[in-house]
């Protein structure tokens, strides 16, 4: 080999490393994950006494900062509250801190968000630092990483009118020379057809009432992905600087510790709930009067002692030991006769009414214990469960295994 040659060669070889590190660095520069949570419907919190259950905001966070690490866009879509009151409003601005927290690019608010009006809407912006998307005024998001559209809160909203904003979409996107991602409140079976019909679409992100399929779910080059119901599940999927490629479901279980800083702003909503007295302004459908368990006893003893040695008899203190006792979303499945004149109010003013007590389930039975023989109280069987134990709340309730431990 001549010398001239082996100095080439040698000043080569000395060069790999840098075009090697290049090459890499172009490469983690084009490539990135697409981070897919929300459908949080006002479900800050995992809700039902049946362990272990996933989801809340607290869990999503930490998940998102860890699968945030490396270069990232962050979708949270709506809806993110259910129903309408003061403490939707509470919990949309705790949402919209933690948000901001998660450092999320894009929200995508649906129909059910309008309950919030537009000042509370401009409160969810200002307090996230997110882009909103789905209201009259911004449906669209171009970043250098991506092209989103979300069909968002107009209710006449139809497939076919997504069909063209979704090409519309594509068209800005292979301008920009960037994936494509549409957010729409259609089903899984909608976005298949809308996906058949616009195959030059990377990703269809759909609302579910399910948890997130496992596996490729695509029809042709277009991913169908979705965050799953009530904010229990982390959707992630790389774009490898050509595709996306292969999600990963993340369920948020108790495996999932509590982010710190979000912690902080769900316990802060905890206290706004309790200090704004939210129970005590919970609405009255009836006067019916109700006893309390303690009157049962004296003709039912050997029913209120298996009751007094069941969970039943501590429902409240669960409640207690969560900070969740002044919360209207729990109250109601843990005490009697919530929704009366004449039953809980607080525990303050009616202790007697704390816990799951008979008349949970037997209804006010204040006349029965005067006239036990006239008042009768109705034979029931477990559709008396189900106001409380519903898949929402406790999901893996089964009758039969449940019954067996209160029988009477």
């Amino acid at each position: 080999m001549c010398p001239r040659f082996l100095k080439v060669a040698l000043w080569g070889t000395a060069l790999l490393p840098f075009i090697m590190g290049a090459i890499a660095k172009q490469e983690e520069s084009t490539s990135w994950t697409l981070i897919i949570g929300g459908n949080t419907a006002g479900y800050l919190s995992p809700c039902g006494c049946t362990k272990p259950m996933a989801g809340g905001i607290r869990r999503r966070a930490t998940k998102t900062e860890e699968l945030a690490q490396q270069a990232s866009f962050i979708i949270e879509t709506g809806p993110i509250v259910g129903v309408p009151g003061r403490q939707s409003e509470l919990k949309a601005e705790t949402l919209a801190e933690s948000l901001k927290a998660m450092k999320v690019d894009v929200l995508a608010l649906t129909s059910k968000d309008l309950i919030l009006g537009e000042p509370g809407i401009a409160a969810v912006e200002r307090l996230s630092n997110t882009s909103i998307l789905g209201t009259e005024n911004s449906s669209v998001f171009v970043s250098p990483k991506c092209a989103v559209y979300a069909d968002g809160t107009s209710p006449s909203f139809t497939q076919l009118n997504a069909i063209s904003r979704v090409r519309e979409l594509v068209q800005t996107a292979k301008e920009r020379s960037v994936p494509s991602i549409y957010i729409t409140n259609f089903d899984r079976d909608i976005a298949i057809q809308i996906a058949e019909s616009v195959p030059q679409l990377d990703v269809i992100i759909y609302a579910s009432k399910s948890a997130p399929r496992t596996g490729e779910d695509r029809i042709g080059e277009t991913w169908l992905l979705t965050p799953g119901p009530q904010g229990q599940y982390v959707t992630s999927i790389t774009f490898s600087g050509e595709r996306f490629e292969s999600p990963v479901i993340n369920s948020l279980g108790p495996d999932v510790h509590d982010h710190a800083d979000v912690s902080r702003y769900y316990n802060r909503y905890l206290d706004r709930v309790r200090s704004e007295k939210l129970v005590e302004m919970m609405p009255k459908v009836s006067d019916v009067v109700y006893a309390g368990t303690e009157a049962c006893r004296s003709c039912h003893e050997a029913e209120y002692k298996i009751w007094k040695g069941s969970k039943h008899a501590k429902a409240f203190a669960t409640l207690e030991s969560d900070k969740h006792d002044a919360d209207p979303d729990c109250v109601s499945c843990h005490v009697v006769g919530i929704e009366s004149t004449n039953g809980f109010i607080v525990k303050e003013k009616t202790p007697q009414f704390t816990d799951v007590g008979c008349e949970s389930c037997h209804g006010a039975g204040r006349n029965h214990t005067l006239k036990p023989k006239e008042a009768k109280m109705p034979t029931l069987g477990k559709e008396a469960c189900a106001k409380c134990h519903n898949l929402q709340h406790s999901p893996t309730f089964d009758f039969s295994k449940y019954w067996e431990k209160i029988k009477h």
